[in-house]
């Protein structure tokens, strides 16, 4: 049997993450309706915060349903990590000594 390319593990990943976003959606109130910390709290519904995997949200729906205090307060609180790309918040939903970094920059 042949490896998946890397593509169809992207689009697997994707498909993933949008059926579980699906999921949370439909059991809670629509995003307008929703409180700030009712937004916060759903991040952490997420499957990967209990599997200690990485939840991705979009800076401009974490700035527009909540903010970015209450988010860096609540992954502070549960001893996470939080990274910002140009467009997301990476949620690293493990402890800080079990992220080994693989490649940095400059390494060869």
């Amino acid at each position: 049997m042949s490896e998946p390319s890397n593509t169809s593990v992207a689009n697997l990943a994707c498909c993933l993450y949008l059926y579980d976003m699906k999921k949370i959606i439909s059991n809670s109130a629509p995003l307008s309706k929703q409180t700030p910390e009712q937004f916060i709290t759903n991040v952490f519904k997420a499957k990967a915060t209990q599997r200690g995997g990485v939840v991705k949200r979009a800076i401009s729906l974490v700035h527009k349903y909540s903010s970015e205090a209450m988010l860096i307060r609540e992954v502070a609180s549960r001893g996470f990590q939080l990274y910002r790309t140009q467009t997301h918040y990476l949620i690293v939903c493990s402890p800080d000594d079990s992220i080994k970094p693989v490649c940095e920059e400059g390494d060869d």
